[in-house]
């Protein structure tokens, strides 16, 4: 790493390099095959090492999001979360204990949406929406500063997709802000960049005093954010 260099979230001096997104996000495999090119920006503790915690969390989350036909990049990481020999057992545990405290239950999917079947766990969401959204604006910053190596200053205004709303309104909601979004970037003819497309692939476009951001996480779930910059920092 370069000396000198200040975090790509705040004006606090870099110790190291974080993944964007965590690296937790991607499976291993012994040839590397879902970890190519992978993005590193210079961070401060404070953006790195101290929520390592929540990224770990975030990434279960996100698997248990995915839909029953899983690619193979989802297979792994349901692998690695299921094995408790491994490494990071404790943040695992800890995971799962975030999860089963807010009021799980067994779901008849059957029951709840006319496309599914079988059984699947159902928790108190809202009540970990915060960490997915400072996740995920961390994601945003991380992409920006290695897209412009610039430091991106502003509300966020996220939307994630994960899992599907019981709220028949809410998940028309849902489906017309994500078609209107790609209508955007199509309009644009905007093309998705990543190197691991399987795990994580992005699109954004930049406005005056906007930037507008799409990321697709193992070919399913879809986040938005639309940022409006206050002003914005080279390194």
């Amino acid at each position: 790493m370069k000396k000198n260099l200040s975090c790509y979230m705040c004006s606090n001096p870099a110790i190291n390099m974080e993944h964007v997104p965590p690296k937790c996000f991607f499976p291993k495999t012994s040839n590397g095959a879902f970890a190519k090119n992978l993005i590193k920006v210079p961070s401060c503790k404070t953006h790195n090492n101290d929520t390592s915690t929540t990224d770990d969390l975030v990434s279960l989350l996100l698997y248990i999001a995915t839909n029953n036909r899983k690619n193979d990049a989802v297979e792994l990481q349901g692998r690695k979360f299921l094995n408790f020999e491994s490494e990071n057992v404790d943040s695992k545990i800890t995971s799962l204990i975030k999860i089963l405290n807010n009021e799980p239950r067994i779901i008849n999917l059957e029951d709840r949406f006319r496309d599914k079947e079988g059984e699947t766990l159902a928790f108190n969401y809202n009540r970990l929406r915060p960490m997915v959204q400072e996740t995920f604006k961390k994601i945003t910053c991380g992409i920006y500063f290695k897209e412009k190596n610039k430091k991106l200053y502003g509300t966020h205004r996220i939307q994630e997709f994960i899992g599907r709303p019981k709220d028949y309104k809410l998940a028309l909601e849902w489906i017309k802000l994500k078609q209107e979004a790609q209508k955007i970037f199509n309009q644009y003819k905007t093309e998705y960049i990543g190197g691991n497309p399987q795990v994580f692939k992005y699109r954004y476009l930049e406005f005056s005093g906007s930037v507008m951001f799409e990321f697709v996480l193992y070919e399913e779930i879809v986040v938005l954010n639309s940022v409006h910059t206050t002003h914005l920092l080279m390194n």
